[in-house]
Protein backbone atom coordinates (compact mmCIF):
# COMPACT_ATOMS: atom_id res chain seq x y z
CA UNK A 1 0.00 0.00 0.00
CA UNK A 2 1.26 3.51 -0.83
CA UNK A 3 1.98 6.06 1.90
CA UNK A 4 -1.09 8.00 0.80
CA UNK A 5 -3.16 4.83 1.05
CA UNK A 6 -1.85 4.15 4.55
CA UNK A 7 -2.82 7.66 5.61
CA UNK A 8 -6.32 7.16 4.28
CA UNK A 9 -6.77 3.76 5.88
CA UNK A 10 -5.40 4.73 9.26
CA UNK A 11 -6.99 8.12 9.68
CA UNK A 12 -9.12 8.73 12.74
CA UNK A 13 -12.85 9.23 12.15
CA UNK A 14 -13.18 11.89 14.84
CA UNK A 15 -14.69 15.21 13.73
CA UNK A 16 -14.21 18.78 14.90
CA UNK A 17 -17.41 19.97 16.48
CA UNK A 18 -18.40 23.61 16.17
CA UNK A 19 -19.12 24.63 19.76
CA UNK A 20 -22.57 26.03 20.42
CA UNK A 21 -21.02 29.32 21.57
CA UNK A 22 -19.34 29.67 18.15
CA UNK A 23 -22.61 29.03 16.32
CA UNK A 24 -24.48 31.58 18.42
CA UNK A 25 -21.69 34.13 17.98
CA UNK A 26 -21.62 33.69 14.20
CA UNK A 27 -25.38 34.13 13.96
CA UNK A 28 -25.23 37.25 16.11
CA UNK A 29 -22.39 38.71 14.02
CA UNK A 30 -24.30 37.99 10.81
CA UNK A 31 -27.43 39.65 12.20
CA UNK A 32 -25.50 42.76 13.20
CA UNK A 33 -23.76 42.86 9.81
CA UNK A 34 -27.18 42.71 8.15
CA UNK A 35 -28.27 45.72 10.21
CA UNK A 36 -31.10 43.88 11.93
CA UNK A 37 -32.15 44.02 15.56
CA UNK A 38 -33.27 40.91 17.42
CA UNK A 39 -36.94 41.88 17.22
CA UNK A 40 -36.81 42.60 13.49
CA UNK A 41 -35.09 39.30 12.75
CA UNK A 42 -37.64 37.50 14.92
CA UNK A 43 -40.47 39.18 13.01
CA UNK A 44 -39.03 38.17 9.64
CA UNK A 45 -38.58 34.51 10.57
CA UNK A 46 -41.84 34.29 12.57
CA UNK A 47 -40.10 33.38 15.83
CA UNK A 48 -40.03 35.03 19.22
CA UNK A 49 -37.32 37.58 20.02
CA UNK A 50 -36.65 35.55 23.16
CA UNK A 51 -35.82 32.44 21.12
CA UNK A 52 -33.47 34.40 18.85
CA UNK A 53 -31.67 35.78 21.90
CA UNK A 54 -31.40 32.35 23.51
CA UNK A 55 -29.90 30.89 20.31
CA UNK A 56 -27.36 33.72 20.07
CA UNK A 57 -26.49 33.29 23.75
CA UNK A 58 -26.10 29.52 23.23
CA UNK A 59 -28.82 28.64 25.70
CA UNK A 60 -30.89 26.83 23.07
CA UNK A 61 -29.77 24.80 20.04
CA UNK A 62 -31.78 25.75 16.94
CA UNK A 63 -33.73 23.19 14.98
CA UNK A 64 -32.84 22.56 11.35
CA UNK A 65 -35.86 24.57 10.20
CA UNK A 66 -35.05 27.47 12.51
CA UNK A 67 -31.41 27.60 11.47
CA UNK A 68 -32.30 27.58 7.77
CA UNK A 69 -34.87 30.34 8.33
CA UNK A 70 -32.36 32.54 10.13
CA UNK A 71 -29.54 31.90 7.65
CA UNK A 72 -31.82 32.55 4.66
CA UNK A 73 -33.09 35.81 6.14
CA UNK A 74 -29.56 36.98 6.94
CA UNK A 75 -28.32 36.02 3.48
CA UNK A 76 -25.54 33.75 4.73
CA UNK A 77 -24.55 30.28 3.55
CA UNK A 78 -24.87 27.33 5.88
CA UNK A 79 -21.22 26.36 5.40
CA UNK A 80 -20.17 29.76 6.78
CA UNK A 81 -21.56 28.66 10.15
CA UNK A 82 -18.99 25.88 10.35
CA UNK A 83 -16.08 28.33 10.26
CA UNK A 84 -12.89 27.57 8.36
CA UNK A 85 -10.25 24.96 8.90
CA UNK A 86 -6.71 26.38 8.72
CA UNK A 87 -5.89 24.76 5.38
CA UNK A 88 -9.20 25.94 3.89
CA UNK A 89 -8.53 29.53 4.85
CA UNK A 90 -5.08 29.33 3.27
CA UNK A 91 -6.40 27.76 0.08
CA UNK A 92 -9.20 30.33 -0.18
CA UNK A 93 -6.67 33.17 0.03
CA UNK A 94 -4.66 31.57 -2.76
CA UNK A 95 -1.81 30.54 -0.48
CA UNK A 96 -0.34 27.06 -0.55
CA UNK A 97 -1.71 24.58 2.02
CA UNK A 98 0.62 24.02 4.99
CA UNK A 99 3.22 21.22 4.82
CA UNK A 100 1.68 17.80 5.32
CA UNK A 101 -1.79 18.97 4.28
CA UNK A 102 -1.83 16.11 1.77
CA UNK A 103 -3.83 17.68 -1.06
CA UNK A 104 -5.94 19.68 1.37
CA UNK A 105 -7.58 21.75 -1.36
CA UNK A 106 -9.29 18.62 -2.70
CA UNK A 107 -9.35 15.99 0.06
CA UNK A 108 -11.08 16.31 3.42
CA UNK A 109 -9.82 13.77 5.94
CA UNK A 110 -12.35 12.20 8.28
CA UNK A 111 -10.69 13.76 11.33
CA UNK A 112 -10.90 17.22 9.73
CA UNK A 113 -14.66 17.25 9.26
CA UNK A 114 -16.40 20.09 11.06
CA UNK A 115 -19.82 19.48 12.51
CA UNK A 116 -22.74 21.26 14.12
CA UNK A 117 -25.10 19.58 16.58
CA UNK A 118 -28.61 21.04 16.47
CA UNK A 119 -31.82 20.52 18.43
CA UNK A 120 -32.60 16.91 19.36
CA UNK A 121 -29.06 15.90 18.49
CA UNK A 122 -29.34 16.26 14.70
CA UNK A 123 -25.72 16.36 13.52
CA UNK A 124 -24.43 18.04 10.37
CA UNK A 125 -20.93 17.17 9.19
CA UNK A 126 -19.47 19.31 6.41
CA UNK A 127 -17.98 17.12 3.67
CA UNK A 128 -16.53 19.87 1.48
CA UNK A 129 -12.73 20.37 1.53
CA UNK A 130 -13.22 24.08 0.82
CA UNK A 131 -16.20 26.43 0.29
CA UNK A 132 -17.85 26.49 -3.14
CA UNK A 133 -20.53 29.06 -4.01
CA UNK A 134 -24.03 27.64 -4.23
CA UNK A 135 -23.16 24.15 -2.95
CA UNK A 136 -23.48 22.48 0.44
CA UNK A 137 -22.31 18.87 0.87
CA UNK A 138 -23.15 17.25 4.21
CA UNK A 139 -23.49 14.01 6.10
CA UNK A 140 -26.52 14.34 8.38
CA UNK A 141 -27.34 12.05 11.30
CA UNK A 142 -30.84 12.03 12.79
CA UNK A 143 -31.00 10.39 16.24
CA UNK A 144 -34.04 8.35 17.20
CA UNK A 145 -37.01 10.69 17.57
CA UNK A 146 -35.33 13.63 15.85
CA UNK A 147 -37.73 15.86 13.96
CA UNK A 148 -40.87 14.33 15.47
CA UNK A 149 -43.45 17.07 16.02
CA UNK A 150 -41.21 19.81 14.62
CA UNK A 151 -43.15 23.07 14.60
CA UNK A 152 -40.95 25.00 12.16
CA UNK A 153 -40.72 23.54 8.63
CA UNK A 154 -37.55 23.70 6.56
CA UNK A 155 -37.72 26.09 3.62
CA UNK A 156 -34.89 27.66 1.64
CA UNK A 157 -33.75 28.42 -1.90
CA UNK A 158 -32.43 25.76 -4.25
CA UNK A 159 -32.78 22.00 -4.48
CA UNK A 160 -31.97 19.24 -2.00
CA UNK A 161 -30.59 15.83 -2.95
CA UNK A 162 -29.99 13.00 -0.50
CA UNK A 163 -29.27 9.30 -0.18
CA UNK A 164 -30.04 7.29 2.95
CA UNK A 165 -27.12 5.24 4.27
CA UNK A 166 -28.78 3.72 7.35
CA UNK A 167 -32.11 3.88 9.18
CA UNK A 168 -35.52 5.05 7.99
CA UNK A 169 -36.27 8.73 7.36
CA UNK A 170 -39.83 10.08 7.13
CA UNK A 171 -40.17 13.08 4.82
CA UNK A 172 -43.21 15.32 4.97
CA UNK A 173 -43.48 17.32 1.75
CA UNK A 174 -46.68 19.31 1.53
CA UNK A 175 -49.54 16.84 1.94
CA UNK A 176 -47.33 13.90 1.04
CA UNK A 177 -45.44 11.69 3.47
CA UNK A 178 -42.52 9.69 2.08
CA UNK A 179 -40.61 6.92 3.83
CA UNK A 180 -36.98 6.52 2.77
CA UNK A 181 -35.07 3.32 3.48
CA UNK A 182 -31.31 2.62 3.13
CA UNK A 183 -30.27 3.07 -0.49
CA UNK A 184 -33.27 5.28 -1.34
CA UNK A 185 -32.56 8.76 -2.71
CA UNK A 186 -34.56 11.95 -2.91
CA UNK A 187 -34.56 15.18 -4.92
CA UNK A 188 -36.85 18.03 -3.93
CA UNK A 189 -37.54 21.70 -4.42
CA UNK A 190 -36.26 23.10 -1.12
CA UNK A 191 -38.46 26.20 -1.40
CA UNK A 192 -41.48 24.01 -0.64
CA UNK A 193 -41.87 23.63 3.15
CA UNK A 194 -40.78 20.19 4.30
CA UNK A 195 -39.91 18.25 7.44
CA UNK A 196 -37.77 15.23 8.27
CA UNK A 197 -38.24 12.81 11.15
CA UNK A 198 -36.64 9.64 12.42
CA UNK A 199 -39.50 7.57 13.80
CA UNK A 200 -37.53 4.33 13.64
CA UNK A 201 -35.46 2.41 16.17
CA UNK A 202 -31.96 3.27 14.91
CA UNK A 203 -30.24 6.56 13.98
CA UNK A 204 -30.57 7.70 10.37
CA UNK A 205 -27.36 8.43 8.47
CA UNK A 206 -27.67 10.30 5.19
CA UNK A 207 -25.64 12.30 2.70
CA UNK A 208 -27.06 15.56 1.36
CA UNK A 209 -26.20 17.99 -1.40
CA UNK A 210 -27.93 21.36 -1.44
CA UNK A 211 -27.65 23.33 -4.67
CA UNK A 212 -28.55 26.99 -5.05
CA UNK A 213 -27.54 28.06 -8.58
CA UNK A 214 -28.36 31.71 -7.85
CA UNK A 215 -25.71 31.80 -5.13
CA UNK A 216 -22.96 30.81 -7.60
CA UNK A 217 -23.26 34.00 -9.66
Amino acid sequence: MSSAGRRLAGHSAASREVRSDELGRRLREARIAAGLGVRELARRVALSASLISQIELNRVAPSVGTLYAIATTLGISMDSLFGEAAHVAAATRGAAPPPGADGAAFVLRAAERRRIVLARGVCWELLMPRPEPGVEFLEVTYPIGAGAGAAHPICHRGRDYCVILAGTLVVQLGADELVLEPGDSLALDASEPHRFANLGEVPVRSVWMVLDPRASH
